[in-house]
């Protein structure tokens, strides 16, 4: 059951993650899409199913995650371009959500495949080196956060913003994803995979 429900998660996760990042966030200084709340556990579920069921599998579950996302992306955005009937009011709204700018989806997918894949051969890597669990989830994940900030808004935004403000940007995302991916990611990856390993003996 250990697989079926990690991939489940992941895939849930991203489509939760797409749409969330519609909406942007003010903390402190940066301006942040509301799925920096979500996305960096994809890396704690990453790096469960490298743990448990090595980097090959988990880069099957990873492009599997993307395509499902991509098929859950493609029908909401049919729906938005459907004639609404007379009765639905929220037509406007409904379209803002869900038509999203392709760039930003492009953006949004190359950066996960990359991030995602990076983080697992990492993750994998430090591990048959006999790496400890928490630093090697630590260190996977925060070079995958960094670069999936870098692709993801040089792609969604570059020739759109300043290069400042890109800069700026990207420090953000890296900043608030390190708070939440290693801060509280990695200790509870650590935990579940302590768990798991407990209920097994």
């Amino acid at each position: 059951m250990r697989l079926p429900v990690l991939t489940s998660l992941l895939c849930v996760l991203l489509v939760t993650a797409n749409f969330m990042a519609v909406k942007t966030v003010d903390v402190f200084c940066f301006t942040l899409p509301a799925a920096v709340l979500c996305y960096p556990f994809s890396y704690v579920l990453g790096d469960l199913l490298t743990e448990f069921h090595g980097f090959q599998t988990a880069r099957k579950i990873i492009f599997l995650a993307f395509l499902l996302n991509a098929a859950a992306v493609g029908f909401l955005m049919l729906a938005a371009v459907l004639p609404p009937s007379q009765n639905f009011s929220h037509d406007p709204a409904f379209r803002a959500v869900f038509l999203t700018a392709p760039r930003i989806l492009a953006a949004s997918f190359t950066a996960f495949i990359m991030s995602g894949i990076l983080n697992s051969w990492l993750f994998d890597f430090f591990k048959r080196r006999a790496i400890p669990l928490l630093q090697r989830s630590s260190v996977s994940s925060l070079f995958a956060i960094s670069l999936d900030s870098a692709v993801f808004i040089s792609l969604a935004f570059y020739g759109v913003l300043p290069n400042n403000v890109l800069l700026t940007a990207i420090l953000g995302q890296i900043l608030a994803k390190i708070v939440i991916g290693i801060g509280i990611g990695a200790p509870a990856t650590w935990c579940v995979v302590k768990l798991m390993r407990s209920r097994n003996q």
